[in-house]
């Protein structure tokens, strides 16, 4: 509902007069009170205009482009999140934007709405003036029935005197009751000519209220879509809070790993070393092995030595139960390298799958010096076996140092070569992550700034639906008091038909008492007195008390109707 002209209109038609009977001065004016809020057409059309800019909010095809691109980053990140948290913010976005489309449409909705109201505000002006027109025109023609009804009364008081001296010619009198026939029938249909629009404007009257009533039960449901939408608008900023705080923490944990990455990369890359070192020291260790049962079964072929061909039989036995000792404890220690392999496999793969976190870090460090115990267990048998060997095969001891050593070198120089490799590709693969991580952190700060925007559009457009529900509040007010006023406007209108009504029977009592056959019976007929005939003539149609004087009938009349009417 939308600011009007909630007009009073008022007809007073109280009748005092002492000296003249229903005179100009006597008649009160028919009065039409305004506030005159029609000056306030403008300004509404100014806020409209306001409201129609502000509310076109629509979303862009570069908001959506950074939506997916926030999704993508999300989904892509290469440091490790839990999935429910990208869930969480996946289905954050998606809600987002489904409420921003939402918002958009409820924008559309109260935009034709208000054109609706607009439309209905020119219409209400439009009947406005037209009641206007057709009131005046009302209170024209009931002047000219009163200046009409006073000629009459005045033609009347001439009669009675004519007929009362008996100076009056029959034809005359005659002619003049011909002639106040004819105004009268005149003013029965003026008269109802007034009570058809009167019926018209009761007709009208009862559109408008059903107008009003439609008007109304809209303006009850864009209420409800505003608090609809305010609801919504304070779930997205609480959504909006829970993804700042996000970021937030998000943003936190990044710089807390951005600002220790030699801390969390030097245990990764002592732990890569020690098991890469580990793994050779077991080839090695198996190497070494082989190469001894090379070595002992090329010392069986060639047992040509004068101390074994001393004792072969002894020497062989013997040589055998240390072959047996040694399978079983080469045995034993297989099982041990299987089982080291095995740890070390499950290291790896910990490794591999290990996100930047103390825990998984300590349960490494724990498995490595697991398997350093072991490995130096192994070392021990090992070392415990060589002893034995060496002083089996004293003669390939050289040999086989000058052959470990090289071996050694070697492979000491392709570990290094290797671990060079591998900390270069490191330290590239750090750098590209870190970079990859700087670029997601300005994207996120980018739609942190965004969703600010949105907020502070959306706490304007909030503000907005305020002042649109005070409005809403005025105008139905304005409402009410318009009701109220036609009702009164109806009251007047019973008012006035009654006292027309009123005034249609004093004319027929009057064209009872003075019919024109009576007159001429009264002038063939012997006349009467004077006192009688005065005594006899005025009569109130209300309480039917008589009056010998005409202006004393009169005045008597108007206070009678008076009291009636406006007690």
């Amino acid at each position: 509902m939308f600011l009007y002209a909630s007009g009073f209109f008022s007809l007073n038609m109280s009748e005092k007069s002492e000296n003249e009977p229903l005179s100009d001065a006597s008649n009160s004016s028919f009065v039409i009170l305004g506030p005159g809020s029609f000056t306030n057409v403008s300004n509404d059309e100014s806020l409209k205009n306001i409201i129609g800019e502000n509310n076109n909010v629509e979303i862009s095809p570069s908001k959506r482009d950074s939506i997916d691109s926030a999704k993508n980053a999300l989904s892509d990140a290469t440091f490790h999140i839990d999935t429910d948290v990208q869930q969480k913010l996946s289905q954050l976005i998606r809600e987002n934007y489904q409420l921003k489309e939402t918002l958009s449409q409820n924008n559309l909705a109260i935009k034709t709405q208000l054109n609706i109201f607009f439309m209905w505000q020119q219409e209400v002006l439009k009947t406005h003036e037209t009641h206007k027109q057709k009131f005046l025109e009302t209170k024209d023609m009931i002047l000219k029935l009163r200046s009409e009804n006073l000629n009459l009364k005045m033609q009347l008081e001439k009669n009675s005197a004519n007929s009362s001296l008996g100076n009056g010619n029959p034809l005359e009198c005659v002619n003049s009751g011909f002639s106040l026939l004819e105004k009268m029938k005149v003013s029965n249909t003026e008269i109802e000519k007034l009570m058809a629009d009167v019926k018209k404007f009761e007709h009208m009257n009862n559109d408008l209220q059903k107008m009003n009533d439609k008007l109304s039960l809209e303006n009850y449901d864009l209420q409800k879509t505003i608090e609809d939408s305010k609801q919504e608008i304070l779930k997205i900023n609480k959504e909006l809070k829970d993804v700042e705080k996000e970021n937030v923490y998000l943003k936190q944990k990044s710089c807390e790993q951005q600002s220790t990455p030699p801390m969390s990369l030097l245990p990764n890359s002592e732990a890569r070393m020690q098991i890469s070192n580990l793994l050779k020291q077991l080839e090695e260790e198996r190497a070494t092995v082989a190469k001894l049962k090379k070595e002992l079964e090329n010392s069986k072929s060639n047992s040509g030595n004068p101390e074994v061909n001393k004792n072969p039989k002894d020497e062989l036995n013997h040589y055998l139960n240390e072959l047996n000792e040694m399978d079983a404890s080469f045995e034993k220690q297989s099982q041990r390298i299987n089982g080291l392999s095995s740890w070390i496999y499950l290291a790896e793969e910990n490794l591999t799958s290990r996100t930047m976190n103390k825990t998984d870090d300590n349960q490494i460090m724990l498995e490595i010096d697991l398997l350093k115990s072991q490995l130096n267990e192994e070392k021990n048998a090992v070392k415990k076996t060589e002893e034995s060997l060496q002083d089996m095969y004293i003669q390939f001891n050289r040999i086989l140092k000058d052959y470990n050593e090289l071996e050694e070198k070697f492979k000491s120089l392709q570990s290094q070569n290797q671990n060079m490799e591998k900390h270069k590709s490191d330290i590239e693969n750090l750098t590209i992550e870190l970079e990859l991580r700087d670029l997601k952190l300005k994207e996120k700060e980018d739609e942190v700034t965004r969703l600010r925007k949105t907020i502070g559009k959306l706490n304007l457009e909030c503000e907005e639906l305020a002042i649109l529900r005070v409005q809403a509040d005025v105008y139905r007010s304005d409402f009410h008091d318009e009701r109220a006023a036609r009702e009164k406007l109806v009251g007047e209108k019973e008012a006035m038909a009654e006292q027309i009504r009123l005034l249609e029977t004093v004319i027929r009592e009057l064209e009872r008492e003075h019919p024109i056959e009576q007159k001429q019976q009264e002038e063939n007929s012997t006349p009467k007195s004077p006192l009688e005939t005065k005594n006899s003539r005025y009569v109130c149609p209300k309480c039917m008390f008589a009056f010998s004087d005409l202006k004393l009938c009169e005045e008597h009349v108007d206070e009678c109707i008076d009291t009636h009417f406006y007690p």
